[in-house]
């Protein structure tokens, strides 16, 4: 962390013998940072796989590691913080299937105090993608992405093209809300929110 003329106040690394690497950082309304990466150095949550998803939070005025948490279950994610602290983390993790690509789309939230997982929704698909996800005014995760068909939660979506873009919005306690769903005949996916 630099101050406002530029010096350094702290820094830290993470990682071990495996390839790891930053994705997304953020802060907390107290100014706390949010780290969210992947690593093939540790153990995911379940205590049978290496490497996955982290996301760790550090103190902002002297960058002690406060938690961290490692979990399994995405290839690629994005994060958004809410007003309370808590973090709303979205992706996608693809695995093959006979001549089709199954992946699951899935959004969870985070507790502030230790990471620990609130809620989590996973959805199947043949083609979807969680490419961005916000924080609203009202604090519901917001999360951009693709589909092809598939339950949100709120009811059955249908793309009318070869996927369609997708809104899909949860409530603080994971209470999806109404998705949209935008495109035509071709690919169609909403990028960022």
């Amino acid at each position: 962390k630099l101050s406002a003329a530029g010096n350094a106040l702290w820094s830290f690394d993470f990682g071990g013998e495996g390839r790891d690497w930053p994705v997304e950082l953020g802060t907390d309304a107290g100014g706390d940072l949010l780290l969210m990466g992947h690593t093939d150095s540790f153990w995911s949550g379940d205590g049978l796989h290496r490497g996955g998803e982290f996301l760790e939070r550090f103190r902002s005025f002297d960058g002690q590691s406060l938690w961290a948490r490692v979990w399994l279950w995405i290839d690629s994610g994005h994060m958004a913080v809410d007003a309370s602290g808590g973090v709303f983390v979205a992706g996608q993790h693809c695995r093959p299937f006979d001549l089709y690509s199954i992946s699951t789309f899935t959004v969870s939230r985070h507790s502030a105090d230790d990471g620990d997982v609130i809620w989590s929704r996973r959805l199947e698909d043949l083609c979807p993608a969680a490419n961005d996800v916000d924080v609203d005014v009202s604090g519901n995760g917001v999360v951009a992405g693709a589909f092809g068909l598939f339950d949100v939660g709120s009811g059955t979506l249908q793309s009318i093209g070869s996927g369609d873009g997708l809104v899909a919005v949860y409530g603080p306690s994971g209470t999806p809300l109404a998705p949209w769903r935008f495109g035509g005949e071709g690919y169609d996916t909403g990028l960022k929110i």
